[in-house]
């Protein structure tokens, strides 16, 4: 590497040179217009999830301005499509509750949801697929949840990023929390629901080999008539014992103590909605970042799309919501990519 550049004047001294170099560059080394050579090393950084085949444009300026042409470099990672990782997801949705106050579009949050991630698994994705597994009404029974969270959660490859979804009714008594199956009984709540740390458990051990998993919990609805002892699970019940700025990632539809909504006019629950914006490429501009891809959502983008739709479409609905996203700044950069918005057909 010639650090401070060479001058390039006798013959000789040019064809010497260009035997050291790759044939395109030594051609232009022995061409008499050209008078000086330098060798640059720059370190450009890449993110793991972009595409095998890579191009990087440059392009020089001198001090005294002048203006190389530009020239592609095409780079291939053959290895790069198996760091991505897979997505996986488990979309849990009941509305027609036997036993708690019936919903109206968790079902439809569920189904939406998770066609909406399948649709992630296309050849400029940031993934090499996405498997879906829906869950939904008669179907979610306590028995089939426990085997679909099994199933999601085994042989989870490094790379693999994780996303499980449950719209529904989330449930509280004393210091546990469940979530509760379509025929969850209040009255033995202990029995029917399923407990949340269970399922946290198992998300747990997922994390140590996966790169991320999620959690987009719409579980804090609220429900009426139920007994004394038995409350409305908040976000900070889903939250309590997971580590802030870790791989798991819980996502709640609303913040504190305060209930989640469904919207009529848009026959979602308000925090699927958002996500769906987000997702199909309906988000404000901004949040999406143009890549030699495409469009991308990056993490930042996605947290400022999802929250700031949340409050606009929870204030069309008379409603106060907001969503609670976690800190994740210790293990994720803000501009990691994380999805590619695709439109609706």
């Amino acid at each position: 590497m010639l650090e401070k550049g060479q001058i390039l004047e006798k013959g000789e001294q040019r064809d010497e040179l260009a035997k050291e170099l790759p044939a395109d560059i030594a051609e232009l080394v022995k061409k008499p217009q050209y008078a000086h050579y330098l060798q640059i090393r720059l370190t450009v950084p890449i993110e793991d999830t972009d595409g095998e085949f890579i191009r990087i444009a440059v392009q020089v300026e001198t001090t005294g301005g002048s203006v190389s042409d530009r020239r592609i470099l095409p780079l291939r990672r053959p290895e790069a499509r198996m760091n991505r990782g897979s997505l996986r997801v488990l979309t849990i949705g009941i509305a027609p509750y036997q036993n708690l106050p019936k919903l109206q579009f968790a079902d439809l949050d569920a189904q939406d949801l998770g066609l909406a991630f399948k649709a992630q698994d296309r050849v400029d994705g940031l993934y090499i697929g996405a498997d879906v597994t829906f869950v939904t009404n008669a179907d979610a029974t306590l028995a089939r949840i426990r085997e679909a969270l099994d199933q999601f959660t085994r042989n989870v490859r490094p790379g693999d990023t994780l996303i499980l979804s449950v719209s529904g009714h989330g449930l509280k008594r004393g210091d546990a929390t469940y979530f509760a199956p379509v025929r969850c009984d209040p009255e033995n709540v202990e029995g029917t629901g399923l407990p949340w740390n269970e399922v946290l458990a198992k998300l747990e051990e997922a994390r140590k080999t996966a790169r991320a998993v999620w959690v987009l919990a719409d579980c804090c609805r609220a429900a009426p008539g139920l007994r004394r002892d038995v409350t409305a699970a908040t976000s900070r019940d889903l939250k309590r014992g997971v580590e802030e700025g870790g791989n798991l990632i819980i996502c709640t539809a609303s913040s504190g103590d305060t209930p989640s909504y469904e919207s009529e006019d848009l026959k979602h629950g308000i925090f699927t909605a958002a996500w769906l914006e987000a997702l199909n490429g309906e988000a404000p501009s901004l949040v999406y970042q143009d890549v030699a891809r495409g469009k991308v959502l990056t993490l930042s983008g996605l947290q400022f799309a999802v929250d700031s739709a949340v409050i606009r479409l929870a204030r069309a609905a008379g409603v106060r919501q907001r969503v609670e996203f976690p800190r994740l700044e210790g293990s994720f950069s803000p501009s990691l990519p994380v999805f590619v918005p695709v439109a609706r057909e």
